[in-house]
């Protein structure tokens, strides 16, 4: 939906689309289930084997959790939630698409155990992530997003990156020096970290 909403077919000024509602309105509803559609389509989409499913989830629970934790961020930070919150939700994509490829292997008579297709995961998913992202031109100022989560840049002054590495931070329960150094650029307390975990 980002691709397409950004592509030069439906983009006809400069202003990025970076929230997946946006892109929903921008395209329209026909397109998008022409999209749902044929994704669907693509071999391996449905996964069956259990050890994939599970990851499947595990990935899933990622994203919605990252997301909330920029939820509660958003109370006490002025940035824009919406598009942290879409960044969230492609945070696993490289992980995702490998689950489909596996998946796809093992459709074709292949064998593939769990030990595995988690060392697959851990080699390759950023490699994947980062060719899916370039594939589908997903713009820049998302991809920094998403980035950011894992690793932020050296010299970053804007808050929106900022607060995504924060988020990333508190959801691998990442609790170095950054963490701290990284609330205070934003005007926040170590002792506010907690509230933004919570279940």
């Amino acid at each position: 939906m980002l691709s397409l909403a950004n592509s030069s077919q439906y983009l006809k000024d400069m202003d990025v689309i970076e929230t997946f509602e946006r892109s929903l309105q921008h395209i329209g509803l026909d397109s998008f289930i022409n999209l749902a559609v044929e994704s669907s389509l693509y071999p391996g989409t449905n996964l069956k084997q259990d050890f994939l499913k599970a990851s499947y989830r595990e990935y899933q629970r990622d994203c919605l959790a990252l997301a909330e934790i920029v939820t509660r961020l958003g109370a006490d930070v002025e940035f824009d939630v919406s598009a942290a919150q879409t960044a969230c939700m492609l945070c696993r994509i490289g992980e995702l698409s490998l689950l489909r490829l596996m998946q796809l292997w093992l459709d074709q008579g292949q064998d593939l155990d769990e030990a595995t297709a988690e060392t697959i995961l851990d080699t390759y998913s950023a490699r994947a992530g980062n060719r899916i992202k370039s594939q589908r031109n997903i713009p820049n100022v998302i991809r920094g997003r998403i980035g950011a989560v894992y690793l932020l840049p050296p010299g970053t002054v804007r808050k929106d990156p900022v607060v995504m590495r924060i988020a990333g931070l508190l959801h691998t329960q990442d609790r170095d020096q950054e963490l701290p150094r990284l609330l205070a650029r934003v005007g926040l307390t170590g002792s506010k970290a907690e509230s933004y975990l919570q279940s």
